[in-house]
């Protein structure tokens, strides 16, 4: 979802993340022991994810250096709510922001099935920018004119048709787990998501929202 404005749930998270990236994890924690053998967890991810934190200098394990890629004002696991309330609220950039969250669940989802013997699937699906379906539905009223009516005749935008297959492919073709895949086939994500510290930081958040890791012992 895109959020009309900023707000928190009564769980106390900032709206669009809790939908976008927290429930998602809360799902896959309360069905993980139900799933079954060689069954797939099919997340729908977008490529704008990349635009959330440009790269500064090639990722490496080395602590010293994440100042270099994250500059003042950038989203990291210690700075979200912060980054998420930024005024003027940016609706768009809110939607970017936990998405780029949901990549690192999808990682840390994959890494946690990866040796699972029922040989689970993780995958994400990027079906492309599809401007007239309800994502949008909570902005303003020409902003969605905007959407319904003239973004489909762009260049870029995907129909719904072309967003389905990429969709049916994610869910009945031979991917292995762990892809990201989109209309144009498999992807890289951005760099920052196959860090190993930031995926510990990462799922350190997500522990700390009560969304994951909900059975594991206590540190």
């Amino acid at each position: 979802m895109v959020p009309g404005t900023y707000s928190k749930t009564e769980d106390g998270n900032e709206r669009a993340l809790q939908v976008n990236a927290l429930s998602h994890a809360l799902i896959i924690e309360h069905l993980a022991p139900k799933l079954a053998a060689n069954g797939r967890i099919l997340f729908f991810g977008t490529s704008l994810h990349r635009k959330v934190l440009p790269s500064k200098v090639k990722v490496t394990n080395s602590a010293s250096q994440f100042s270099l890629r994250f500059p003042t004002g950038s989203l990291t696991p210690e700075n979200v709510d912060a980054s998420l309330q930024e005024q003027p609220f940016a609706p768009m950039q809110v939607y970017l922001k936990t998405k780029f969250i949901q990549m690192f669940l999808f990682a840390l989802t994959h890494q946690r099935f990866a040796q699972d013997p029922r040989k689970l699937r993780v995958i994400i699906v990027s079906p492309g920018f599809v401007p007239d379906t309800g994502l949008v539905r909570e902005l303003s009223l020409m902003k969605r004119l905007l959407m319904q009516n003239v973004a489909p005749l762009m260049m870029f935008v995907t129909t719904p048709d072309d967003a389905g297959l990429t969709i049916r492919r994610g869910i009945v073709q031979d991917i292995p787990s762990g892809t990201y895949y989109s209309k144009r086939k498999n992807e890289h994500m951005a760099e920052e998501v196959y860090d190993p510290d930031l995926q510990q930081r990462w799922r350190q958040f997500l522990v700390s929202r009560g969304v994951w890791e909900l059975n594991a012992p206590a540190a």
